[in-house]
């Protein structure tokens, strides 16, 4: 999962996604996905993670460490322009 510790663990109420905070990272595992990674890493604290959990709408998701951050796990990517290449 991940790679020095896990100092958090959280599952989705349908039990389609996992959160793991190892360090300053937070992991968002879908065991729905039929790929070869089948996780989003979100990275923005700059010190460990303490705590992570789902909103009550399971579409967020709440980071804790040096701040509380919310991540919006389920927004598309953003599209590029031709300018990003």
């Amino acid at each position: 999962m991940n790679q020095v510790s896990c100092s958090s663990l959280a599952l989705s109420k349908d039990g389609r996604y996992l959160l793991t905070a190892g360090d300053r990272v937070i992991k968002v595992w879908d065991y729905g996905m039929r790929f070869d990674v089948n996780f989003q890493v979100y990275i923005g604290h700059s010190e460990p993670v303490r705590q992570v959990a789902f909103t009550p709408d399971q579409r967020h998701v709440i980071s804790v460490g040096d701040a509380i951050f919310l991540w919006d796990f389920l927004a598309l990517p953003a599209e590029r322009s031709p300018q990003d290449g």
